[in-house]
């Protein structure tokens, strides 16, 4: 599915709803917002008929300006729940699946962008359902959205984050300019600004993952489109053996079995450079982990609900017998057991979202799992540039094009002139520099630049908590 949503400052005039056939035929939307359409009644049926779209609903101009309009195809499952001169909200069914969608027009007026703010806010209280909102919200959400004259009150942006951060909504992020929209003034009073975007919750993300918004040119309004492409999954692209790299879990540490798997297998004599057995050690605690944690990891989001489900007819026995103490004293012993599951699934996420601020124990499972999912689609790569300026998207020439590039910057080319070169560079370390330098690491020097780093932020090996937690063993 596509959704297209454009602020078309106004669609009064035949050349600009001719414009906005053509987009719409080219890019081939089934739900289309609109804002600022200025159309009275006559003129939003006209648009329809023009669109070729039959469905839809309108919220006329107020005077001279102002207008929204959603339209989509027939085939397309929409049901409008509300709508103001500055947002229309409905509900779409996808293959069985209920979600939202909001169009949403901030106010234009500086000192009455509270009541968008609110509105907000408002609509965020009335639903639970997955929710993408799309439009022209009048204001940027981080300072660098902003280039010209002066700058974007900062008073402006806090408020929009917070609201943002109150409707737990994240960024879908775009491809394409920068910014849209533009002032179009000359002579040092030019403005780019990123007004309109993509919102959406955590729930929608989870049921369409693979969703972009792109950035499009309109010719006859100063924003340009947005039209996000809706996707849950893409299709399989066949592909070579896939090379997972070790993870030491943050979740093994609070199980007391995985000390004695870390012992038992660093005991393991090794032979040969101190440097072998140390890596042959390391190896031997890693295939020994995969062996006994592989297991824990899969089966932990099963055992979380096999627990609450326990959890719950334990709970409803002892209502219906309250002096049970047999009961009871189930009842408390599976719900510690669920809680000591539920910190290993906040360790597990936690480890994942790289969000370093927030500690263990917090419960912020939730949370995590955001970040961690928010994360993930943020650093896929859906396409490079190669060195002709050609953009490669299919995954076999992704991964050649990587190859050659970091193939190319590695490569070194033979050259007979270094001493010509070092001779004019000044000498800066001295013999007593460098000899400390050369001298042997000290156990101590080893151990205070391991625990500088993060906990759960991995050595090349994957193995920084395996130093951390258990130094009484290998250090």
């Amino acid at each position: 599915m596509k959704i297209l949503s454009l602020n078309c400052r106004g669609l009064g005039i035949p050349e600009a709803v001719l414009e906005l056939r053509c987009l719409s035929m080219e890019e081939g939307p089934q739900v289309l917002f609109l804002c600022e359409t200025k159309l009275d009644k006559y003129g939003f049926a006209n648009l329809k008929r023009k669109l070729e779209m039959t469905q839809g609903v309108e919220v006329p101009r107020t005077g001279l300006g102002g207008g929204l309009a959603l339209l989509w195809h027939e085939h397309i499952d929409v049901t409008v729940k509300t709508f103001s001169p500055h947002h229309i909200d409905a509900l779409l069914n996808s293959g069985g699946t209920l979600w939202r969608f909001t169009g949403f027009y901030g106010h234009p007026a500086t000192a009455k962008r509270w009541e968008s703010w609110d509105l907000l806010r408002h609509l965020h209280s009335v639903g639970s359902y997955p929710w993408l909102l799309m439009g022209d919200f009048n204001e940027i959400l981080h300072p660098d959205e902003y280039w010209g004259k002066g700058a974007r009150p900062f008073t402006q942006i806090i408020e929009f984050q917070r609201v943002v951060d109150d409707c737990s909504l994240l960024d879908l992020g775009f491809e394409g300019p920068k910014f849209t929209w533009c002032n179009n003034r000359f002579q040092g009073n030019l403005v780019y600004e990123r007004l309109d975007r993509g919102l959406y919750n955590q729930e929608w993300l989870n049921l369409f993952p693979l969703s972009k918004l792109f950035h499009i040119p309109f010719g006859f309004s100063d924003h340009l489109a947005l039209l996000t492409e809706i996707k849950a999954s893409s299709p399989v692209i066949p592909r070579g053996p896939k090379h997972s790299f070790f993870r030491f879990e943050a979740l093994w540490t609070r199980n007391a079995e995985c000390e004695a798997v870390i012992r038992s297998s660093w005991d393991i004599p090794q032979w040969g450079t101190p440097m072998y057995r140390l890596s042959q050690k390391i190896k031997a605690v890693r295939v020994a982990l995969l062996q006994w944690g592989g297991r824990n990891v899969r089966g932990l989001f099963k055992s979380i609900a096999a627990k609450r489900k326990l959890l719950s007819s334990l709970e409803s026995d002892c209502h219906l017998i309250p002096a049970d103490s047999h009961r009871i004293q189930l009842r408390n012993a599976t719900r510690a057991e669920l809680n000591e599951l539920i910190c290993q699934e906040e360790a597990y996420w936690h480890q994942r979202s790289k969000v370093a601020w927030l500690q263990s124990g917090d419960r912020n499972t939730k949370f995590f799992h955001a970040v961690a999912s928010h994360r993930r689609r943020r650093n896929e790569i859906s396409k490079l540039k190669d060195s002709n300026g050609n953009w490669v998207s299919q995954q076999a020439d992704l991964e050649a094009l990587a190859i050659q590039y970091f193939q190319g910057i590695f490569t070194s080319v033979s050259s007979s002139s270094f001493q010509q070169v070092i001779q004019h560079m000044d000498r800066v370390v001295t013999p007593e520099m460098n000899s400390d330098l050369l001298e042997e690491f000290s156990d101590d020097e080893v151990k205070t630049a391991l625990f500088q780093m993060h906990p759960t932020k991995a050595l090349p090996d994957g193995m920084n908590p395996l130093f951390r937690h258990y130094w009484h063993i290998v250090g």
